[in-house]
């Protein structure tokens, strides 16, 4: 396993990889770059390493993933503006 526990920077491939993993779980979507762009921010700023839009094979995976419990830490932030903006997003492509 890798034991780069640094956040990777977001890539086109990363963005295409989120589009796919959208589709695959909502469906095609006209707003699907949207939505992936919205979500890696989202995990990002819950420090998500984003290694890849599924968590199997990141290093943080487990015990040390930040975003386990990023609710608890934030309660803050669970329906901010980027929140409000993913919701619509998932609304919008329906």
């Amino acid at each position: 396993m890798d034991n780069n526990f640094e956040q990777q920077p977001v890539t086109e491939k990363l963005i295409q990889d989120y589009m796919a993993y959208a589709r695959d779980e909502y469906g095609p979507r006209d707003n699907a770059r949207e939505i992936a762009e919205l979500e890696i921010e989202d995990l990002k700023r819950k420090g998500c390493l984003l290694h890849r839009p599924y968590c199997m094979g990141c290093p943080a995976l487990g015990k040390d993933c930040p975003v386990n419990d990023w609710q608890k830490r934030h309660p803050e932030f669970a329906n901010d503006e980027l929140q409000q903006k993913i919701k619509a997003c998932y609304k919008k492509g329906e």
